[in-house]
């Protein structure tokens, strides 16, 4: 069952991604919603409440709620909370999105 859900859903969101304004909003909500994704998963595989994560994290349930729906822009600093709180590590990285010789370089001047 959950697959099919999963397939309906990713049927609705190709639909949805053909409407070029639904793509840039898409595109620039997408790691938040990754994010979210991914403290509910982890929250849930140590079965905790919303409530219970907030408590550990000083922060409203309110709070978690809208970070876990991507409706949220955390800081690192809340997310490194979170994933402490969540036996977790927080990891985030810079990917280049070019490799263009000639471009800057670190270290040099």
């Amino acid at each position: 069952m959950e697959r099919k859900k999963r397939n309906r859903f990713q049927d609705h969101l190709d639909e949805q991604l053909k409407d070029p304004e639904f793509r840039v909003l898409y595109e620039r909500q997408r790691e938040a919603l990754r994010i979210g994704m991914e403290v509910v998963r982890r929250r849930r595989a140590l079965r905790l409440t919303q409530a219970q994560l907030a408590r550990e994290v000083g922060t409203s349930e309110a709070a978690i709620s809208r970070l876990e729906s991507g409706d949220a822009n955390a800081t690192v600093r809340t997310l490194r909370r979170i994933a402490s709180a969540l036996r977790a590590d927080w990891h985030h990285r810079l990917v280049p999105t070019t490799s263009e010789p000639g471009r800057v370089r670190a270290g040099r001047r």
